[in-house]
């Protein structure tokens, strides 16, 4: 799998551009796997670590062909580091690569052979055409990462998902005591609804969600259990508000829990579950929701404190 493109090399004495086959070693003893671009002033060709060009035999000709390659050394470098996140994934500690496939092959040949193309323009001397060129191929190169990277935290997502689901299903179904006497097959429910909030939060945002096109699978797999992880707190959080008695209003539970009093606590009075769902779900999908609520609350109990430090 190729790593990028090497910079231009120029021919020696001892090795011309006519000694440049397929199947041979290069001037630097990689092995030539295959001819891009083949004129009588430069090459341009493949080795197992990329691109590589061969300048021109003659020594003057050699010195233009570089200063204008240079002039395009920013945009192949960006391309370089494009290219390298669309390899098979290595997954963390394992270090067990997803298999690539023929159709992802081809791909990656297609932009190794648009980028040499653009080399074989600026080296030609056609070095504004070759940047405007090159513009647009980082640009498609680096849609498709991003739309690769999009696909792999959305799996990141579903897959934390359905390990909250299943631990929730377990935690209700096993965790029939609390030491807190709190209600364990509620708390199960709001885990288990707010990731599903923010795994719907995530497929909703998807095709407009920012991606690092050059992010690592590692940060795929941050950035996308991070998500599931605050829309099961915020779940979680919102469910012992309301529990408590501190958040109220619009989303005020309904049912069995609409009324508590001092002689049946709130701890202690069931919930519909509808609700807590429900609840759970919205939490879950929007980001703001939860934490807007907590700064509410932190700025009248912060006014609260000091109306009562003035009156004394």
């Amino acid at each position: 799998m190729a790593d990028g493109v090497k910079l231009a090399t120029q021919a020696t004495p001892e090795f011309k551009l006519d000694d440049l086959k397929v199947g041979k070693p290069d001037a630097r003893g990689q092995p030539v796997q295959e001819i891009y671009w083949h004129t009588d002033d430069f090459r341009i060709y493949r080795t197992p670590h990329g691109l590589a060009t061969m300048l021109s035999d003659d020594t003057d000709i050699a010195k233009t062909q570089r200063a204008n390659y240079f002039h395009l050394s920013e945009d192949i470098s960006e391309f370089r580091q494009l290219l390298q996140t669309m390899r098979p994934l290595t997954l963390p500690v394992s270090g067990f690569v997803l298999p690539s496939t023929p159709a992802k092959s081809r791909v990656l040949d297609h932009y190794e052979r648009e980028m040499a193309r653009c080399i074989a323009m600026a080296v030609s001397g056609q070095v504004d055409e070759a940047k405007s060129f090159a513009e647009g191929l980082k640009s498609r190169l680096a849609a498709r990462a991003g739309n690769r990277g999009r696909i792999f935290h959305l799996f990141i997502s579903l897959l934390l998902t359905a390990v909250a689901l299943g631990g929730g299903w377990l935690a209700a179904e096993y965790w029939t005591t609390s030491f807190f006497e709190f209600e364990p097959r509620e708390i199960a429910l709001a885990v288990m609804m707010g990731s599903l909030g923010a795994l719907f939060s995530t497929s909703v945002r998807l095709r407009s969600m920012d991606v690092d096109p050059a992010a690592g699978i590692g940060m795929h797999i941050v950035y996308g259990g991070l998500r599931i992880l605050v829309g099961a707190l915020a779940a979680v959080i919102l469910y012992f508000g309301f529990r408590s008695g501190v958040i109220n209003g619009i989303l005020q539970p309904v049912g069995d829990g609409l009324t508590p009093s001092a002689d049946a606590p709130s701890t202690t009075v069931k919930l519909n579950l509808y609700w807590v769902a429900f609840v759970s779900i919205l939490a879950g999908f929007s980001e703001q929701l939860v934490p807007n609520l907590l700064d509410n609350k932190a700025k009248s109990a912060t006014k609260g404190e000091s109306g009562s430090d003035a009156d004394t």
